[in-house]
C-alpha cells in the first residue's frame, strides 16, 4: 500500500525541486545584478542567465530533472559571479555606481570655489 502511495507522489516531486531550485537561482542572479556582475564578471554572469532560461525552457516540456540540474548551474555560476563581482569592485576602490556618485561630488564642490 505504501509503495503505491510512494509511486503515485513521484511524478510530482520533480517539479516541487524544479521550483525550489529554480526560486534559488533567481535570487542569485538577482544578487549578481545587484553586484553589477553583468560588467565586472559577463562570462559568469551570462552563463548563470543562459542556465535559467534553458531549465525554465526544459521545464516547460516537463523534463524535470534536466530542469533541476540546469537551475543549481546557473545559481552556482550566479554566486560566482556576484562573488568576482564584489571582489573586482573592492579591489577597485568600489563600484562604477559610487565612482560615478564621487565623480559628481567633485564636479559641484568644484562649481562651488
Amino acid at each position: 500500500m505504501s509503495l503505491v502511495v510512494l509511486l503515485s507522489a513521484a511524478p510530482g516531486c520533480g517539479s516541487v525541486m524544479y521550483t525550489a531550485n529554480i526560486l534559488g537561482a533567481s535570487s542569485a542572479l538577482e544578487e549578481a545584478r545587484l553586484a553589477e556582475a553583468e560588467r565586472l564578471s559577463p562570462y559568469e554572469y551570462y552563463y548563470a542567465r543562459a542556465c535559467w532560461e534553458k531549465a525554465r525552457e526544459s521545464a516547460g516540456d516537463a523534463e524535470y530533472q534536466h530542469a533541476v540540474e540546469l537551475a543549481d548551474s546557473a545559481r552556482e555560476h550566479a554566486f560566482r559571479a556576484r562573488d568576482l563581482a564584489r571582489a573586482s569592485a573592492a579591489s577597485s576602490g568600489g563600484s562604477a555606481s559610487t565612482a560615478n556618485a564621487a565623480a559628481a561630488g567633485q564636479g559641484s564642490s568644484n562649481e562651488n570655489r
